[in-house]
C-alpha cells in the first residue's frame, strides 16, 4: 500500500511537467506550430524579408512561465509558425525562466561563452535560454525543429 501511494505521489508531481512538456511540443500560448499565419487572429507584421515573418500579438500580456517579460516574438517562415523570442530583462528573470527550464527538461546543455545559454532538444523543439550579464537582459527562444530543417535544407540547396 504504502508504495503504491509513494508512486501515486510521484506521479501527481510530474504530471504538471508532462503537461507543460506536451503544450511545448504542440505549440506556444495555444498557437500550434507549423500554424498558416492566414488562419491565425491577431498577428502582427513588424518586419518582413524573403520567406520570412516577424511578428507581434495584438494586445497580448507579456507573460511567459510567470515571468514579465519585454517583447514575444513570434516567426513565420513560408506563413508557417516555427520560432518564439521572448525578451527580458533581469537576472532575477533569467534564473526564474532557468528553475522552470531544467525542472521541465532537465539540466540542459551548458553553453557559456561570453553569455549564460543553456539547450535543450527533443525530436519536435530546441530552446534556447540566454542571458547576458553585461547588458542584464536575455531570451527565450523556441524553435520547431521540422520547419527549422526544412529552412536549414531551402538555404543549403539554394545558396551557391
Amino acid at each position: 500500500m504504502r508504495k503504491r501511494v509513494c508512486f501515486g505521489l510521484i506521479l501527481l508531481a510530474c504530471i504538471p511537467s508532462l503537461i507543460w512538456g506536451q503544450e511545448d511540443a504542440q505549440g506556444f500560448k495555444g498557437t500550434p506550430w507549423g500554424s498558416d499565419i492566414h488562419q491565425l487572429a491577431g498577428f502582427v507584421p513588424v518586419k518582413e524579408f524573403r520567406d520570412y515573418r516577424i511578428c507581434l500579438r495584438k494586445e497580448e500580456i507579456p507573460i511567459v512561465e510567470g515571468v514579465e517579460v519585454e517583447e514575444i516574438r513570434y516567426d513565420f517562415y513560408k506563413d508557417k509558425f516555427y520560432a518564439v523570442t521572448v525578451r527580458f530583462n533581469g537576472y532575477n528573470n533569467f534564473r526564474l525562466l532557468l528553475d522552470t527550464m531544467q525542472r521541465r527538461y532537465g539540466t540542459g546543455e551548458e553553453r557559456t561563452k561570453y553569455m549564460e545559454e543553456y539547450e535543450w532538444s527533443s525530436n519536435e523543439l530546441i530552446i534556447n535560454l540566454k542571458y547576458s550579464d553585461s547588458q542584464r537582459s536575455g531570451s527565450l527562444e523556441y524553435q520547431f525543429k521540422p520547419i527549422f530543417d526544412q529552412i536549414t535544407r531551402d538555404e543549403n540547396c539554394c545558396t551557391p
